[in-house]
């Protein structure tokens, strides 16, 4: 049924929730999971500008990008190690809609997205990613609270 899902994360400790659920569908014939982590160009441009040290925003993308797939593999092993095969991505963007461009490129079965992540200010603002991704997608979504 869900045989590939997208498992967009920002490493938080609610999105981290997320693992749980996709390991008890593995039953309902998951075969891959690609975990996603977008970094916010936002956040990332913003951070180059406002740095006292001589991180340029070249620089920065490189580094944030190196953590992000450093700590995606870690995380991918969890499915591996229950027999799921993963694929992971890093990208640079605006999340929700790298989230629905890349759910496009793989042609998930599912999102499993958690409700809320680690930018408070951004949901106060403009509303949530997740809030976004389930108002603009057109594929199934498991919204973990």
């Amino acid at each position: 049924m869900f045989k590939k899902i997208l498992y967009p994360t920002d490493f938080s400790a609610h999105s981290k929730q997320c693992i749980d659920y996709i390991l008890r569908m593995q039953n309902c014939g998951v075969e891959e999971v690609v975990l996603l982590h977008v970094m916010d160009k936002r956040v990332v441009v913003y951070g180059s500008i406002m740095s006292d040290s001589a991180l340029d925003e070249e620089m920065l993308i490189k580094e944030c990008t190196e953590t992000a797939e450093k700590k995606l593999n870690e995380m991918a092993r969890i499915f591996q190690q229950a027999g799921i095969r993963t694929k992971t991505i890093a990208r640079l963007g605006e999340p929700f809609a790298e989230i629905l461009t890349v759910a496009d490129e793989v042609d998930a079965s599912l999102i499993v997205i958690g409700h809320r992540g680690h930018s408070t200010a951004e949901k106060l603002l403009l509303g949530s990613t997740a809030e976004k991704v389930v108002r603009k997608c057109k594929r199934p979504i498991l919204l973990v609270r």
